[in-house]
């Protein structure tokens, strides 16, 4: 095989393993970043996961953004050996919820749990264009890296996935500008494949639901509030209460568009229940209360948007 300074550009892009080329790198940085893919792709899961526990002890102590998620807490088990600073971000877009939820992974892992308190609501986020995840990526690694600083880390490790290319997720070009390491892309670990190990781990958030932020409710160019955000928060507190496990809460203008697990539905189609989840969003304040027949998929509010060229990702740093 030729070296990677000699492929040619054309040839970058055939071989990208993501069918959707939203996160650009430079061309060298492409090509290993493939080549890295297809040799892990040949391994079995076990075979990487060993190989990224090998790396990452020989980081010395990292600091893991911690959502309380599968992904998150499969780094942090992982890296636990090395006792990780694992970091919760707290700003307006997180749910009650979940702040309660990360708290308890954390605590049956058994790593230290640390609250970074961070406004997100400037201007620019606020807008809710379809880069909205990227200037919100942007600032929280921003204030995670002066959080690093003053720990003494320099090493700040997500856990995005070769799954999440899939989405549309500008939020992970910001990572990459900034430096951000992504272990499991690094090691071509897939969504699945941490579940399972979480399974194999005896994890409790083995099956947990994936979460995206509040903000993600929102229909693009409607204006975020935090008194929006709360609504959202409310509307699904209530339904997860009524027993629903898959809800999301999607707003348009001042109506509620709410998405359920498919496998929930039948619970939903009951007259009296559904009187009371209408009126319950009233009182929120929304004007029309819709359930959505598709059900809930991820990214619902990206569908029928155009994959935006977004650049190159500046600076990638190796670890």
């Amino acid at each position: 095989m030729r070296k990677t300074d000699q492929i040619p550009p054309t040839l970058i892009h055939k071989v990208c393993f993501h069918p959707v080329n939203y996160v650009v790198l430079q061309s060298q940085t492409i090509f290993g970043f493939r080549v890295l893919l297809m040799r892990m792709d040949a391994q079995s899961a076990g075979e990487k996961f060993a190989a990224l526990e090998k790396k990452i002890t020989g980081q010395g102590r990292i600091l893991i953004a911690f959502s309380g998620g599968v992904d998150s807490a499969v780094l942090a088990h992982l890296a636990r050996a090395e006792n990780p600073l694992c970091v919760f971000v707290l700003d307006e877009t997180v749910s009650k919820e979940e702040y309660e939820q990360a708290k308890t992974t954390a605590a049956g892992l058994g790593v230290q749990l640390q609250v970074l308190e961070h406004s997100i609501m400037d201007e620019e986020f606020c807008k809710n264009t379809v880069e909205r995840c990227y200037h919100c990526k942007k600032a929280m690694i921003g204030a995670l890296k002066e959080f690093a600083r003053k720990n003494g880390i320099n090493c700040i490790a997500m856990g995005i996935t070769t799954s999440d290319f899939k989405e549309y997720r500008p939020g992970i070009k910001a990572g990459y500008e900034e430096g951000i390491w992504y272990p499991f892309v690094d090691f071509g670990i897939s969504k699945e494949e941490v579940r399972e190990y979480a399974r194999k781990q005896g994890l409790g958030v083995a099956e947990k639901p994936a979460n995206a932020c509040l903000a993600s409710r929102i229909a693009y160019n409607q204006k975020i509030t935090t008194e929006l955000l709360m609504r959202v928060d409310a509307a699904e507190k209530f339904l997860h209460g009524l027993g629903f496990k898959v809800v999301r809460v999607r707003v348009h203008g001042n109506d509620a568009r709410i998405e359920l697990g498919k496998n929930e539905f039948a619970k939903a189609f009951s007259t009296d229940l559904l009187q009371r989840i209408a009126k319950k969003l009233h009182e929120l304040g929304f004007v029309h209360v819709s359930l959505d027949m598709d059900g809930y998929r991820p990214g619902s509010m990206n569908e029928g948007i155009t994959q935006p060229q977004i650049g190159q990702a500046r600076g990638e740093k190796r670890h």
